[in-house]
């Protein structure tokens, strides 16, 4: 057994002998001091959040659209238990010009034109190219979770968009592609 199996087996001795006194508000308190200094690493998490970094975050991706739908029915429709802060570290070290040729930006900019049904969500052209954008900068890197935070625009759009931002010092570190 190793150190946080000990610890585990020990708490539990502890908490089944004051489950048996009658203090239940004991048990709970030492079950919740033991997982605050003991917290447990979810192995599916990790394996979910290694493969999606290993397989969709790598630059330049052949993608095709199966794998598009792999992703999205495994992404982002299950809504899985995964580590966002190191997708989102993983995603801070790529430069910008390699995470918009991912397999996962791909997938996830797929995703949402289709909900926005392939037209400009301002206004609201179609038959245009259609690029899905960020409303703001705030939630680079956790896209998963915040979805909401990407719309699609037309080529028209986004230049305006741009336009709009070029002196406003939040955005000048911009990314150079959109």
């Amino acid at each position: 057994m190793n150190k946080q199996e000990l610890h585990l087996h020990a708490i539990a001795r502890l908490i089944a002998l004051q489950m048996t006194d009658g203090d239940k508000e004991k048990a709970v308190e030492l079950l919740k001091e033991w997982a605050y200094n003991f917290p447990i690493k979810s192995p599916i998490k990790e394996d979910s959040t290694e493969k999606l970094i290993r397989q969709y975050l790598e630059p330049d991706a052949d993608i095709d659209s199966a794998d598009i739908a792999k992703f999205i029915s495994r992404f982002i429709e299950t809504k899985r238990d995964l580590d966002y802060e190191a997708i989102h570290d993983a995603i801070l070290d790529m430069k910008a010009s390699d995470f918009y040729t991912t397999a996962y930006w791909i997938s996830i900019a797929t995703y949402i034109k289709g909900e926005a049904k392939k037209a400009c969500q301002k206004c609201g052209a179609t038959g245009k190219r259609i690029k899905t954008v960020y409303k703001t900068k705030a939630n680079r890197g956790y896209e998963l979770l915040h979805l909401d935070d990407l719309e699609c625009l037309c080529e028209d759009c986004v230049e305006k968009m741009r336009l709009s931002r070029k002196d406003d010092w939040r955005y000048a570190d911009d990314y150079d592609e959109l």
